[in-house]
């Protein structure tokens, strides 16, 4: 009995499609097939990545083994940086896609509904995005992505009078909240 194996593999990383065809010349019919993954099947497949091996016997008793490696492409994963918006409620944002490995090349990058062909770098306000990268095999990798502003800028004052006419010892205390630390202030009287 002589074998061999034509093998489809898996496109995308994780999936179930790889499929093995046995061919068989020689022996005695019928054959039985024992397969390592419990399949009695001449033919096999919904296959995950990984080796295959088939024991084979003929009517006779004759027998022989054959292997299979299915493979699979690598995850899609794709490198961003994120830059928050430098102001509430500005459109300052950047998601800033830096380029894509695994898959199979080239991808498409869909970000809330607008198509790019290669990486880029989209201007944004604050706000979750999605990010949906597919390869040419239509494998799919998705991202959620979060774009962060400060809380709004908002100040107070609270004051406290000239006691007698001519003196100097009127005050006015500023409280700040939001925006980003490290305030600087320029007052009417500089």
């Amino acid at each position: 009995i002589t074998s061999n194996i034509d093998s489809i593999n898996v496109l995308c990383n994780g999936y179930n499609t790889g499929v093995a065809d046995l061919n068989i010349s020689g022996g005695t019919t019928p054959y039985s097939f024992n397969w390592s993954n419990a399949d009695t099947t001449e033919d096999i497949s919904n296959l995950l990545a990984g080796t295959y091996t088939v024991d084979i016997s003929d009517a006779n008793g004759c027998d022989t083994t054959n292997t299979v490696i299915i493979t699979e492409s690598d995850i899609i994963s794709t490198l961003i940086n994120i830059d928050s918006v430098l102001c509430n409620e500005d459109s300052t944002g950047v998601i800033n896609i830096i380029n894509t490995t695994g898959g199979t090349s080239p991808y498409i990058y869909s970000l809330n509904g607008f198509t790019y062909n290669s990486p880029t770098n989209v201007i944004v306000t604050a706000g979750q995005y999605n990010l949906t990268v597919t390869d040419i095999n239509s494998c799919l990798e998705t991202l959620s992505l979060n774009v962060y502003q400060p809380s709004e800028l908002t100040s107070s004052l609270s004051n406290a009078n000239i006691l007698c006419n001519g003196d100097n010892n009127g005050s006015i205390n500023l409280t700040v909240i939001g925006g980003v630390g490290n305030y600087s202030f320029l007052w009417s009287n500089n």
